[in-house]
């Protein structure tokens, strides 16, 4: 890059040099993002997990209603009534947001099937 060009030749050999460089740049930098989105996929994973654990889905507002419903039944009636307080608390939570979830994924699925 130093090196000074005195003729067109040379400058045309310059901007070649350069260009196959710059490809070798670019396909050097669409494989280290190649292989960054690969290893962070387990991260990815692991924060769809958290997201489906701690909200839920809420296109639809009877499967919300029925996933409330039946958790309530199950955890008044004495399931949970030999745990802790803290689980107490959570649990219920969790169960609706996973359940929630997990049926509104099986319905997507249910109607793409004809």
């Amino acid at each position: 890059m130093n090196k000074k060009i005195s003729t067109f030749k040379e400058l045309i050999e310059e901007k070649e040099k350069l260009q196959a460089t710059l490809q070798l740049q670019k396909q050097a930098i669409h494989n280290n993002l190649t292989e960054l989105k690969t290893e962070i996929k387990p991260v990815l994973k692991a924060f769809n997990f958290l997201k489906q654990i701690t909200s839920r889905n809420k296109e639809n507002f009877l499967i919300n209603s029925a996933v409330d419903l039946g958790t309530d039944l199950i955890t008044k009636t004495g399931l949970l009534k030999k745990l802790s307080w803290p689980l107490r608390l959570a649990l219920p939570f969790l169960i609706k947001n996973v359940s929630a979830n997990f049926i509104a994924k099986k319905k997507e699925a249910a109607v793409e099937k004809p």
